[in-house]
Formats: structure tokens, C-alpha cells, sequence
């Protein structure tokens, strides 16, 4: 049997194969547009989705107060609440009695 002679040029290609493939590795794991990148952007997304959800529903609601607000009955409904009366009109209040 041969003895294999160690080729210093070898082990010194070889080490930087190996360096140059954990820098690949460490990029695409950490890099600008790695997976842990990735990860983060896509729950700033579902984030940013349920936050658009929630301000369509206060759209929704403010569409149907502005609604209200055109509906002359909704306003004398809300300013009776408040205890506004229209002429020749007489308002009872009941109270309780505290015993």
C-alpha cells in the first residue's frame, strides 16, 4: 500500500470549501433575505392583515353612524335621550324610590 503524501495546497483548498459553504449556510438562514427574514416579514404581514380587518370594521361602523346622522328619526331619537322635546310635547320621567 501507497502511503497518501498531505498536500498542504489540498488542505488548504479544502478549508476554504468548507469556510466558503458555512457562509452560504449562514446567509441563507441569516442573511438579508434568509429564512429567520423571512419568517419575521411574513408575521409583520398577518399582522398588518389583521390590522387592515380591524380598521374596514371601524369603516363599516362609521358608515352606518354617518347613515344614521342623514336619518332625521335617528337624531330625534338621540336628542329625546338627551331630554330635547319638540313643542307641545310633555316627557315623564320615572324614578325609583329608595327604600
Amino acid at each position: 500500500m501507497q502511503r497518501l503524501k498531505k498536500n498542504p495546497l489540498g488542505f488548504l483548498i479544502y478549508g476554504v470549501i468548507f469556510l466558503v459553504s458555512i457562509w452560504i449556510c449562514w446567509i441563507l438562514v441569516y442573511g438579508k433575505s434568509g429564512i429567520v427574514s423571512r419568517r419575521n416579514l411574513q408575521q409583520r404581514i398577518s399582522a398588518l392583515q389583521e390590522e387592515v380587518v380591524q380598521l374596514e370594521r371601524e369603516i363599516d361602523l362609521a358608515d352606518l353612524e354617518l347613515k344614521n346622522l342623514k336619518d332625521n328619526t335617528y337624531i330625534e331619537g338621540y336628542a329625546r335621550e338627551l331630554g330635547y322635546k319638540k313643542k307641545g310635547e310633555v316627557i315623564y320621567k320615572f324614578m325609583k324610590r329608595k327604600n
